[in-house]
């Protein structure tokens, strides 16, 4: 099988691409499809904004504010041990990214994926994915997928072929696949005309 022959992925259009991803089996997989599905992959991976970087860094200037504000002083306390517990918390999320194992995209359609890889999967298998599309400003997409099916590549010993579907992927995160795909096929074509 020639994955660049490939016009389809479940029925939708797909698009031949050539960018690295990573992916690893996900036995955490219903916790994965609550987090995918509720939080867009760019909002569950940036960091929060400084909190308050106009209120005073002296000490001096801090007993001041106590003093003179003492109402604002314990929101600002509270409002700080928050976002330090928000912090520690979001950089606890990428956990799920560790003994990620790369591959190779090299098609994305509004239906799936097809990946090279370097093991082979079974049909029906779900694992999680990594995308980071190469597109300006950069996408990353973090989705559960499920092998439909997988094939030796003919071109490289040891290297499978898996076609995907999307199993848990956020709604904005699939409208931003939807965009890149439609971009992606307006450069092909542009492409075939020159």
């Amino acid at each position: 099988m020639n994955d660049k022959n490939e016009k389809f992925i479940h029925g939708f259009i797909s698009v031949p691409v050539l960018f690295k991803a990573s992916w690893r089996p996900a036995p955490d997989a219903d916790t994965l499809h609550e987090e995918i599905l509720h939080h867009r992959t760019s909002d569950r991976l940036t960091s929060p904004p400084p909190s308050f970087t106009d209120m005073p860094q002296d000490l001096a200037e801090l007993a001041d504010f106590q003093k003179t504000s003492p109402h604002i002083y314990r929101m600002w306390i509270t409002l700080e041990r928050k976002m330090d517990y928000i912090i520690n918390m979001m950089s606890q999320i990428p956990s799920h990214k560790q003994n990620m194992e790369e591959c190779v995209c090299s098609a994305v359609s509004e239906g799936g994926l097809r990946l090279r890889m370097n093991k082979e999967l079974r049909p029906g298998e779900i694992f999680f994915v990594s995308l980071t599309f190469p597109s300006y400003p950069l996408m990353t997409i973090d989705a559960l997928v499920r092998v439909a099916d997988i094939q030796p590549r003919r071109e490289k010993e040891g290297e499978w072929i898996v076609t995907a579907g999307y199993h848990a992927i956020n709604d904005i995160d699939m409208e931003d696949v939807i965009q890149y795909v439609f971009k992606r096929q307006r450069e092909i074509i542009q492409m075939e005309r020159e």
